[in-house]
């Protein structure tokens, strides 16, 4: 399984931290101590809040990162089918329904492809059909891919710090504020994260189909 690494997220904390620590050494009176924690540390729901947060937004980092690189292809393909039809009502007329016009329109609006060399239009609706035909197939491999990538991602470190955030946050909140209806205020406990969750953020391609008739 890809094991992803949830840890590094609050660096900054952590410095802060080792500089409270090195003065407190030096302090005898403990409520100058309580001072210098509480200047340099946020309360501990608030860590842990940020830490749940962080280890989600490491997760999401490493696909998008993954996924844009895997995308390359695609996205050139797209640029050549785009580049040689020179207008989407072009490519429409080979789709097999007019939603599939704004649907690859979007698509090309989302990834914003660019050709390495320019391509010049053409008015050979077979050239379009291959051309379009190369897209769905790099599209094919990418889905591929894409599945077993996210199918191996583990999720195990961050769902056990979203259990003990559901456990523990209220806890610790309540402590800081001293008031349990304050602590419970907005508090949402947060499901298990799984699979279905990073295909939400980042789907497969779904192109639109080519109609049955073939024109050369």
């Amino acid at each position: 399984m890809l094991l992803l690494s949830c840890g590094g997220f609050h660096d900054e904390a952590i410095q802060q931290a080792d500089s409270a620590a090195n003065i407190m050494y030096a302090l005898d009176d403990e409520s100058d101590a309580r001072l210098i924690r509480a200047h340099f540390d946020a309360p501990a729901f608030a860590r842990r809040a940020r830490d749940v947060q962080g280890a989600w937004d490491t997760i999401l980092g490493i696909c998008a990162r993954q996924r844009n690189e895997w995308l390359a292809i695609p996205k050139i393909r797209l640029a050549a089918v785009f580049a040689l039809a020179g207008d989407w009502p072009a490519v429409g007329q080979l789709l097999a329904n007019s939603e599939g016009e704004r649907e690859l329109e979007r698509l090309h609006a989302l990834w914003k492809p660019r050709l390495r060399v320019p391509m010049e239009r053409s008015t050979s609706r077979g050239k379009l059909r291959s051309a379009y035909n190369q897209l769905a197939a790099s599209c094919d491999r990418f889905n591929r891919r894409w599945r077993r990538f996210l199918d191996g991602v583990d999720l195990t470190g961050l769902n056990e710090r979203r259990a003990a955030y559901n456990r523990y946050y209220v806890l610790e909140k309540e402590c800081a504020l001293r008031s349990s209806a304050l602590a419970r205020q907005g508090f949402q406990p947060l499901p298990a994260a799984t699979t279905d969750d990073l295909f939400r953020e980042f789907p497969l391609i779904l192109l639109p189909r080519l109609r049955e008739d073939k024109i050369a």
